[in-house]
C-alpha cells in the first residue's frame, strides 16, 4: 500500500461540490435513534466547504411520499452490527437521496455523501480541504463514482447475505471474493449518465426485500459474518460492472482506501499484491 501524502493541490476551483447526508430524529418523528445533535455539528464543520448542504430525515422522506425507502422492520436479523438500521429501512434511502440531489445539479457537478454521526465517530467531522481531496480522488480513480475499499481482508462473502450474491451477482466466485466497499465513509458522485445509471441500479436493488432486509434466504457462505445491507448490494453491483466491463469501469476499481477511517489518510492498494481476486475473472 502506498500512502498519498500530498492532497493540497493548487487548483482554479470553479467546481460545484455539494454534500448530502441523513440522520434520524427519534420519537415522535421516527423510531430510530435521535441523532439530531449531529446536525449543527455537521453544519458548523462543513458549511464553508460546499456550495450546498442537504440533510434528509425519515420524516422528510415520508412527507415527500418516499416512505418505502425508510420502511420500519420488526427484525434486524443478520444485520447484527447495526440493529438500528431496521428502523430506517436498512438504509435503502441512501442512493435515493443522492439521486434527489443530483436531479437539480448539472452534468459534471460533484456530490458527496458521508454518514453524520459525528458525536460517535469524530473522524466524520473533518472537512478541511475536502474539495481538493475529492478532485484528487476522481483524478486517480478515473471514474465518475467512487467508494473506498474498506480493508485488505474483508470481502463481499463476509458481509453480504449470500442470496444477494447468488441472485444479483450470478453466484460468481469473483463477486464472493470482491473487496468490501465502505459507502458511509465517503461516496463521491460526479454527475454523468454513467453515475446516474449506477445509482439507479443501486436504488432499485435496495427496494428488493430479499436483498435489503435482515432475513436469511437459503444457505450462508461459510465465511459470512454479518450483513451490511445497502453497502453490500452496492458492492455486488460494482463487482458485476467490473466483471462485465460495463462503461469501462477500471479493473482495479476502487483502487483506494483510507487508514483508520480517516479520509485524509488516503492510500492505494498494490496492484501486484492486493488483487488476487482478479484471477477469477
Amino acid at each position: 500500500m502506498s500512502t498519498i501524502k500530498n492532497i493540497n493541490i493548487l487548483r482554479n476551483d470553479n467546481h460545484t461540490i455539494n454534500l448530502v447526508s441523513f440522520y434520524s430524529e427519534g420519537p415522535p418523528n421516527d423510531n430510530a435513534l435521535n441523532l439530531s445533535q449531529n446536525k449543527e455539528l455537521l453544519l458548523s464543520k462543513a458549511k464553508k466547504y460546499f456550495n450546498k448542504i442537504s440533510l434528509y430525515t425519515p420524516n422528510k422522506l415520508y412527507k415527500l411520499g418516499l416512505g418505502k425507502y425508510v420502511k420500519e422492520y420488526e427484525k434486524t436479523g443478520l444485520v447484527t452490527r447495526n440493529k438500528g438500521m431496521s428502523k430506517i429501512g436498512f438504509c435503502a434511502w441512501k442512493p435515493k437521496i443522492m439521486l434527489l440531489e443530483l436531479k437539480n445539479m448539472k452534468d459534471g457537478d460533484i456530490l458527496i455523501y458521508r454518514d453524520m454521526n459525528i458525536k460517535k465517530y469524530p473522524v466524520l467531522g473533518n472537512y478541511n480541504n475536502i474539495r481538493n481531496l475529492v478532485l484528487k480522488i476522481l483524478d486517480i480513480v478515473k471514474f465518475d463514482f467512487f467508494v473506498p475499499r474498506e480493508s485488505k481482508f474483508l470481502e463481499l462473502k463476509h458481509l453480504t447475505k449470500s442470496n444477494v450474491i447468488r441472485e444479483l451477482g450470478d453466484s460468481h466466485q469473483f463477486t464472493y471474493n470482491f473487496p468490501n466497499i465502505f459507502c458511509g465513509l465517503l461516496t463521491i458522485v460526479r454527475k454523468s449518465k454513467v453515475s446516474i445509471q449506477l445509482l439507479k441500479k443501486w436504488e432499485i436493488s435496495c427496494l428488493n426485500e430479499r436483498w435489503i432486509n435482515g432475513e436469511k434466504y437459503g444457505k450462508l457462505h461459510n465465511k459470512f459474518k454479518w450483513s451490511c445491507p445497502e453497502q453490500s448490494i452496492l458492492g455486488v453491483i460494482i463487482a458485476n460492472w467490473i466483471r462485465k466491463k460495463i462503461h469501462n469501469i477500471p479493473k482495479h476499481y476502487p483502487l483506494l482506501g483510507f487508514r483508520d477511517r480517516n479520509i485524509y489518510k488516503l492510500y492505494w492498494y498494490d496492484k501486484n499484491k492486493d488483487y488476487e481476486y482478479l484471477n477469477l475473472l
